[in-house]
């Protein structure tokens, strides 16, 4: 192999593991931006803290860099909260009572 062959293999190999290492990079990216739990598993976590609640809305969020589901429900005692889970642990990160003052929605 002459020397302007080696050259242009070695130009190769050096653009695929440039090329290489960025699309490992997106891919790592857009995993991240997937939820490990889906939105029905989100409920049953909801649904095991707060029996007998009614949940209103959920949506996926993107929080402090993180994934969360924020869903709204009322609770069987009638207090409106707001609950963040996790999407890629399923753990419950915050839970906000939404009315003012605490009391129950009549």
């Amino acid at each position: 192999m002459d020397r302007r062959s080696i050259v242009l293999v070695l130009a190769l190999l050096s653009s695929f593991s440039v090329a290489g290492t960025g699309l490992f990079w997106f891919s790592d990216r857009a995993a991240s931006d997937r939820p490990s739990i889906s939105a029905q598993e989100a409920t049953h976590i909801v649904s095991s803290v707060f029996p007998n609640s009614r949940i209103l809305v959920i949506q996926l969020d993107k929080k402090e860099g993180r994934l969360v589901y924020d869903i709204d429900l009322v609770t069987a005692e009638a207090y409106k909260k707001e609950v963040y889970i996790n999407a890629g642990t399923g753990q419950v990160e915050k839970v906000l009572t939404v009315t003012s003052g605490s009391h129950p929605i009549a």
